[in-house]
Parts: structure tokens; sequence; C-alpha cells
């Protein structure tokens, strides 16, 4: 209790700290799961490509709302997972599978982990812009170009 009043708060004070940490990091794996999930839907290639040409550079799956969804889940979990961030996936793939007892049929399990891997590439490497997906398809593609 000492250490509580040398630093000038009670214990009440020291909780209600406690508690905004815990909310924040509570915030931060949320924020962390998500843009693993919405990588995961690009990856696994549920998004159209970010331009058209005639090139066929970019296949595109569009399988269902419960496999899209399916994928892009385990993607998130896999790398919540190896990072050890807390998620929930299993809450939300279970309410995303509903009454049924299986997994969606037409899943990839090797879009799912290839898309896991190029997640945990970016988070690993300090990656060159020109090694990107876009700047390989399209050379014209800048990326230092200004955004306004």
């Amino acid at each position: 209790m000492a250490v509580v009043e040398s630093v000038g708060c009670n214990k009440f004070g020291l909780f209600h700290l406690l508690s905004n940490i815990l909310r924040l990091l509570y915030h931060h794996s949320t924020a962390f799961a998500s843009i693993c999930h919405e990588l995961g839907h690009f990856f696994c290639r549920h998004l159209p490509p970010p331009y058209q040409d005639d090139s066929n550079w970019w296949k595109m799956r569009r399988p269902n709302w419960k496999t899209r969804e399916f994928e892009a889940e385990i993607v998130s979990y896999i790398i919540c997972e190896r990072y050890g961030v807390g998620n929930k996936s299993w809450d939300y793939l279970s309410r995303v599978l509903g009454d049924s007892e299986t997994i969606p049929e037409d899943i990839s399990i090797e879009r799912i982990f290839k898309a896991a891997n190029e997640v945990e590439r970016m988070l690993k490497e300090d990656l060159d812009p020109k090694s990107c997906l876009l700047y390989n398809a399209d050379k014209s593609f800048n990326p230092n170009r200004s955004l306004d």
C-alpha cells in the first residue's frame, strides 16, 4: 500500500488506472485481430483486384459468405495465436456457422495458410514497396506518390 500512496493515488485510483490499461489492451488486441481478418479476406482473394487489366494476375475467389468469413477468421486466429494476441475467433466462428456442425466444404486450406504467411511476412519484415503485389503487377504503381 505504501507504493500506491507514494505515487499519489489510493487503491481505487490504482484500480481505475489498471482497468483503463486492460481496456486499452483489449481494444488493441481486438483491432489487431480485425486487421488480420480483413487482410485474410484480401490474401484469400475474396476481394476484387485493385485495378483491372487483361493480364489476369489476380484470380479472385468468390465463395459463399460463410466460407469467406470462415477463411478470413481462421487467418486472424492463426496470426493472433502465433503472436500471443487474445482473440474471440471461436465466438465469431460459432456465430458464422450457426446451427451447422460442420465447417464449409469449399474452404481452401492452401489459401488460408498462404494468406496467414503473407500477413506474418508483413509483420516480420521491413518490406520494400517495390516488392509488393501491386508494384509487381503494375510497374506504373508509385508507392511514393502523394495521396492528396
